[in-house]
């Protein structure tokens, strides 16, 4: 007969401790303390294998993601140097527009017409006087100059009263080397000039916007009026971010505003665009492209110019009205993708690594549990 006992007394038979000691649910598999040892002598190939392949995969997939965002970088940079260029066209051309368009209408003026004819007519000369000071007003610099062909007095005033009151502040003569702008406005086929050179009369560099007065196919006289460097360096070249600044060039490649003003020509020194490409076929390209634009065959063109040793996005627009031409320059080597994506870098390859580690962590448990 057996004593009853509590159940804190009772001792488990050795059956039932057999049955819990063998069963797969609480145990689990057993653990082979040599396990990994063992997986690098009969897997060490497939582990070297599984890793280069992991390795090969993550470095392709850094350098397609490198070429991705390099390439979407410099597809944005590219619309914004495009509409950079655009917007800066019309910029500049509104006060040069503004001048010329008051230049032609002056030099259609009957009184003025008169008074080039008649020179020493002093009624007219009054007259005439008290018409370019009224109407100078309108110009972007507040000032005009007035040359009869026949004499070669230029006439000036900018509303000092340091000028004399005959309104002659020189002679100009055709051919001489100061007055070269003056040659070329008048010896012009074409009835607009815009220029720039420097008159040690009138002052440093500016471009001159001359227009000829004609009476039938007889040049009697130029009109016009100047803006200055400075001026012009506040409407075209300004850096709108990091790496992109604006050129102005003429039809033959001279620059004519620039952020560095070493560069720009003010008659004695003459630096074009392509002076600063090394390559001759980029110097190509871009004659090339200037042909385009000056053809209206393009509003807009893109190129891509080595300028200082750096690639530069270049984007460049006509300015008919005028003869020059626009330039938005990016520098490649500052744009967003080469910096702001190096974290996504590392974060892919902090990813890739992590794939690696999980990949040969799961084939060592499948290993080990063959080997159990």
């Amino acid at each position: 007969m057996s004593t009853w006992q509590p159940p804190w007394r009772v001792r488990p038979s050795p059956a039932r401790n057999e049955e819990k000691r063998s069963s797969p649910a609480l145990d689990g598999p057993p653990v082979n303390p040599h396990g990994f040892a063992a997986l690098w002598r009969e897997s060490r190939r497939l582990i070297i294998g599984v890793t280069i392949a992991c390795l090969l995969l993550g470095g392709v997939a850094v350098a397609l993601f490198d070429y991705a965002n390099q390439r979407m970088a410099e597809s944005l940079w590219l619309d914004l140097v495009e509409h950079q260029a655009l917007y800066d066209r019309e910029r500049i051309l509104a006060p040069l527009q503004i001048d010329l368009t008051l230049a032609r209408q002056m030099a259609d003026s009957p009184l003025l017409l008169r008074w080039a004819a008649d020179e020493n007519n002093p009624a007219l000369k009054r007259e005439a006087l008290a018409e370019l000071n009224s109407d100078r007003h309108h110009f972007h610099d507040g000032s005009y100059f007035f040359i009869p062909s026949a004499s070669g007095n230029l006439y000036y005033s900018d509303g000092s009263r340091q000028r004399p009151e005959s309104g002659i502040v020189h002679v100009v003569h055709r051919g001489e080397a100061d007055h070269a702008w003056y040659t070329a406005a008048l010896e012009s086929s074409r009835r607009v000039q815009v220029r720039v050179d420097a008159d040690p009369t009138l002052g440093d560099a500016a471009i001159r916007l001359s227009v000829q007065m004609r009476h039938g196919n007889e040049v009697v006289a130029l009109i016009g009026s100047a803006i200055g460097l400075d001026d012009l360096a506040q409407m075209a070249p300004v850096s709108t971010a990091q790496g992109i600044y604006s050129v102005l060039v003429s039809a033959d490649g001279t620059i004519l505003a620039h952020p560095d003003r070493r560069l720009v020509n003010s008659g004695a020194s003459r630096h074009t665009l392509f002076d600063l490409l090394a390559a001759d076929d980029e110097r190509q390209q871009l004659r090339d492209s200037f042909d385009r634009l000056k053809r209206n065959a393009s509003a807009v063109e893109e190129l891509t110019l080595t300028i200082d040793g750096r690639p530069q996005l270049a984007a460049m627009t006509y300015l008919s009205e005028v003869g020059w031409i626009n330039l938005v320059l990016a520098d490649t080597s500052q744009l967003a993708g080469h910096h702001e994506f190096s974290l996504s870098r590392a974060l892919l390859g902090g990813i890739i690594l992590l794939t690696i580690l999980t990949a040969l962590t799961l084939l060592a448990r499948m290993v080990l549990r063959r080997q159990a």
